[in-house]
Parts: structure tokens; sequence; C-alpha cells
């Protein structure tokens, strides 16, 4: 493997059979190559940048897969029994789901993944290792519950390549997970695509979660702290005090399980996979449905007791009569009110101690 300012190209030993999502979709090749492109990549230009660096390299059949990512970041995974290669670029942005896209473009994005195995695979072996390789990283990118407005199965740009030796043909004809080389494959992409999930920063990981940020709930709370302001105190001291409790806030694990939850409800209801009710009363947000307020009172009860729940009540009813935000999810909805009333609370609490 050697890197070439935008490029990462792979030269392999001996002639590799492929299977791709990509350009050539079945060849035998000698190079692969990662390339990183502009986020604002114009599509159009997909033909010539493949030739351009297909005759740089001297390959006319490599696999070219194209990403956002800085190539110089690859993840190289490798196991010896069997010899297996997999090599990827991840990048987490625009993530794509059923029912639509999460984020714009513009944000570092698209999954490669390229498995070499010398696994002796039938060319319908091949084509199971395939399948393996995108359910495994389907599974990573639905358990990292990236932005997206149901569960997310990778990002809209993906591309997978595998491939086997020629010399390593046989009749092995599958490769799926219940098999040696099925289950490796899989681990490896899974714990590398999640471990890429898990170094998200705090406002990528809220904004996947909730749909906000720290700069949103940051000015959230300095909005609705104006509909009773403490006189005494500047606007600037307040922000400080709310700045750092939310620092504060998202070290407690025991509160990203009500985020994961109320995350993983919404997902639900909105898939259509929520028992007794349809996709259609779940979005109503029905009154007959109250598990989303005990959820809400609950994590304001846990953070800041029955002050934090009276003052979830009160921008509850700022919700209703004043609209000061758009519904985020049935469920992530009260989670983000319980949050912003521990907030709001802790504030008031510090400014009252010192007045």
């Amino acid at each position: 493997m050697t890197t070439s300012g935008t490029a990462l190209i792979i030269e392999f030993s001996r002639p590799i059979e492929i299977i791709s999502s990509i350009p050539p979709g079945h060849a035998i090749v000698k190079k692969a190559v990662f390339r990183t492109v502009k986020p604002t990549f114009d599509h159009s230009k997909y033909n010539r940048i493949i030739s351009e660096t297909r005759q740089l390299i001297k390959d006319s059949n490599a696999p070219v897969l194209l990403t956002a990512v800085d190539v110089n970041n690859f993840i190289y995974k490798k196991t010896d029994n069997p010899e297996t290669h997999v090599i990827l670029t991840i990048g987490l942005g625009h993530p794509a789901c059923i029912e639509g896209s999460g984020q714009p473009p513009g944000s570092q994005n698209t999954i490669n993944i390229l498995v070499v195995t010398s696994t002796g695979l039938s060319l319908s072996g091949l084509v199971d290792l395939f399948k393996t390789t995108v359910e495994a990283k389907t599974a990573a990118c639905a358990d990292l519950l990236l932005k997206c407005s149901s569960r997310s199965i990778g990002t809209v740009t993906d591309a997978v390549v595998v491939g086997r030796p020629l010399s390593s043909q046989s009749g092995e004809h599958f490769a799926g997970i219940a098999t040696r080389i099925g289950r490796i494959v899989s681990r490896m992409i899974y714990d590398a695509i999640t471990s890429k999930g898990r170094s998200r920063s705090l406002d990528k990981l809220l904004y996947d979660l909730l749909g906000v940020d720290r700069k949103w709930l940051v000015n959230k709370a300095l909005e609705i702290y104006k509909e009773a302001e403490i006189p005494g105190i500047s606007i600037d001291e307040v922000e400080s005090l709310i700045k750092q409790y939310i620092d504060e806030l998202f070290r407690d694990p025991n509160i990203w399980a009500f985020i994961i939850g109320a995350r993983e409800i919404d997902i639900h209801g909105i898939s259509n996979t929520y028992p007794l009710i349809t996709r259609e009363e779940f979005l109503r947000d029905p009154h007959w449905i109250i598990a989303d307020d005990i959820i809400g009172a609950s994590l304001s009860m846990y953070l800041t007791g029955f002050k934090g729940l009276f003052m979830l009540y009160w921008i509850e009813r700022l919700k209703k009569t004043r609209k000061i935000f758009p519904e985020k999810g049935v469920f992530t909805d009260d989670i983000i009110s319980a949050l912003l009333a521990s907030i709001l609370t802790r504030v008031y609490d510090v400014v009252a101690k010192n007045d």
C-alpha cells in the first residue's frame, strides 16, 4: 500500500478476482485505489476522474473508491488464518435510510470497504462474502444510530469491493455469518466502523441522536430563561453557567441510556415496527401514548428532582403555546425538554444561592 497525495494505492502480489458495487463490477485486477475528492464533488465528472486515476496507476480495470475522507486516515485490518485483508475509509456524514437521508451533503462521508481473502471461494462464495460485508457495514451503522429519518443503513455513497486470488479458487460456495471467513470479516468491519462512531464529537453524537447540538441547547435555554429573567445577573453570566452545566451533564452515562432509548423508540415508530400502533398514529403523537411524558419526567427527576419536574411542565406549556422549538421526535422531543429543564433548574439554583 502506498499513498500519493489524495490516493491510496493497493498493489496486489498476484492477480485478484473481484466483484464490486462500482466499476468494473466483476474483473481480474492487479490494483485498487481509494481516492479523496471534495465533499462537493460533481458526480457528472465521475467517469472522467475514474479514467484519470486508472491512467495514473496504469491499470485499466482497477476499482477506484471515491470518498470525501482523507485517504491517509485509512483503517487496515489483517488476519492470518485464513489470510484476509480489510481496508476501509470511513466517513459517517450524510447517512442513508429508507425514509430519506438525514444530513445535507458537504460533510465527511462515504464508507468504502475492500476485502481480499485467500479463502478458497467459488464465484458464488465471493458473492456471498460481498453480501456479508454489506450486512456487517449496515449493522454497524444501524447500531451507531446515525442521524436519519429512520434507521441508517450506511451513507448514500458507500462502495464495497471483495476479492480473492485466482489461485485460491475452489468449491467454497458460502461465506455468510455462519462460516469462519464470514465471522472474521464481519467482526473486522463492524469493529472498525463502530470504533469510528465512538470517536464522534459530543456535538455530532448529540445531533445524531437528538437532532440538536450544544450550541442549540445553549441558545434555546437562554431563550427560555429570558421568559423569566432574574434581576441582577447578566445574560453573559447565565450563558456561562449554562455552558458549564451542559459540559457536566453529558459525562453521566445514565443520561445516555435515556437518550438512546428515546431514539430507538422513535425509530421503531417511524419504521412502523412499534407494536399495536401504526406509523401514522405514532407520528400524530396521540394523547393515549404517555410513555414519552414518563421518560421525560423521569429524566428531569433524575437530574434535578421535583424542581426539574416543575421546570419541565413549564417548558412543555411553552412548547404548546409559544412553539419555542419544532418537534424533534415523539420521544426524543421529551428528552430535549427534560435536558433544558435540568439546565435551567441548575441555573436558577446557582443564581438564587449567590443572590
